[in-house]
Parts: C-alpha cells; structure tokens; sequence
C-alpha cells in the first residue's frame, strides 16, 4: 500500500487524503467506545499510587498525567546515566533528548537545528549496550512558544543569583538545564496551534559496537550519521509542510501569528 503514495500526497497523521480520514474516524471511535480517556485517567493514577507507595528513597516526585507518569530520581543515590544503563541491559526502550532544555522551547534562531553541543553520551551509551538508534524528527514544535525570557539570561537574573546563595538551587547549574519563560499564543502560556508533523526514521543498529569503548573519532563518526538522518527528515517535513499549508484554516493561521 505504501508504495502507492507518491511525495506530498499523504501528509499528518488525519488529514489529506480519503484514507486518513477513515483511519481517524475509526481512530476516534476507538477512543469513544473503548473508553480509552477514562481508562487511561484510572490507570495512570493507579500507576502513581502505586509508586509513590514504594516510598523508595530513589524517589524525589511521582508526576504526570493519564499514562504519562514521570519519577524523578534522587542523583545522590542514582545516575541518570546508571538508570538508563539498567533499563538498556534490560531491552527496555528509552526516548532520549542529547540537547536537553535546549531542545525543548528554541529561540527563532535554533529552531530546526540540533542543540547536542559536543554530548557523545547518548552515542557512547548505545553503542555499549549494542542498541539501536531510531531517528524521529517533527515540524511544528518548535515554534509552539516563542522566547520572553531565555535560559542564558534566567541563569543569570538577580532572582535565580539570590536562590543560588540561599542554596535553593545549585550553584553549578547550567544554562542547558534551565528552561526558558514561554510565551505563547497571543503572549500566553498556550502553546500556538501549529501543524504538525512527525517523521521516523531508519533504524541505526550499533550491535557491531556491543562491549567496546569507542574512541572519540569513532563516536564523531556516528553521532553525525545520527544527525544527519534527523536534519534529512526534518528538510522533508518542512517541505511536505510548504506543500500542505494551504490547507490550514484562518483560524490557526490568526492564532498562530
């Protein structure tokens, strides 16, 4: 079937063409029939109770919402990088973000590019545990909120200076950790209705690399294929977006401003 699509004639997820509109139509009567919001609400606080009643030390805070629940780990007990390393030697998926709070609220300038800096962790550790790396990309979040205050210059406030010396917040915190003070539609916090796009990539398998400590040259090598396939499918939905915006209504074009 999916030989049949040529490009730019199939776009997001729902939208564009007869066979998109089915698969959302039966997609929302899933959701109606199967309860799956309600369903999804139960289990997550179900998910969160049970948690927070391990009362493991490990455990800082138990957030989130539906299923989609997070645990803050302690790092004087545990690494980010030891939790990721036990999950892996299990064959447990992770979704990682190399760039951090960079990655997440850009400025105009940064959006569409790739914040990694000079990180080779998530490279280093992949290529350890033999994993493989599937590249996924999007068009559309990244100008979800605009900057009003960035994290270089909330670092540096008289606010976060004083927290600093009252011990509040460490004093080596850097700038890559902060995020930055969103502004949104209209100046809000509500995120501007843009249309979106996601693309997965092909997988890369780091199996031939299992147990062996690559040198900086080798993680170079592979941290720039990496990137390469997420900037290649980021290029294509920026087309594919060009192509499609046509077909945004007057309403999220105002509100999108």
């Amino acid at each position: 079937l999916m030989n049949m699509f040529n490009p730019g004639s199939h776009g997001s997820t729902f939208g564009g063409n007869p066979l998109a509109a089915a698969v959302g139509l039966e997609a929302l009567k899933v959701l109606e029939e199967e309860n799956l919001t309600e369903r999804s609400r139960v289990l997550g606080d179900k998910l969160k109770r049970d948690l927070r009643a391990m009362n493991s030390p490990l455990m800082t805070e138990v957030r989130g919402a539906g299923l989609w629940v997070g645990v803050e780990i302690d790092p004087q007990y545990c690494s980010a990088r030891l939790v990721c390393e036990r999950l892996m030697d299990r064959g447990k998926d992770l979704l990682l973000y190399p760039g951090g709070a960079y990655e997440s609220i850009k400025p105009p300038e940064a959006r569409y590019q790739l914040q990694w800096k000079t990180r080779y962790g998530f490279v280093r550790l992949a290529a350890a545990a033999g994993y493989t790396i599937v590249p996924v990309a999007s068009v559309g979040p990244d100008e979800y909120y605009d900057h009003a205050i960035s994290s270089e210059a909330l670092l540096h406030s008289p606010l976060v200076r004083y927290l600093m010396k009252l011990g509040m917040i460490p004093a080596d915190l850097r700038a890559d950790l902060v995020p930055p003070i969103p502004t949104g539609v209209w100046g809000s916090l509500l995120p501007k209705p843009k249309t979106t796009y996601f693309a997965i990539g092909k997988p890369i398998s780091l199996a031939q690399y299992k147990g062996q400590s690559l040198t900086a040259r080798q993680l170079g090598t592979l941290r720039r294929k990496i990137a390469k396939a997420i900037e290649g499918e980021i290029g294509d939905l920026l087309l594919l977006r060009e192509q499609e915006r046509h077909r945004d209504g007057w309403l999220r074009r105002i509100l999108s401003v």
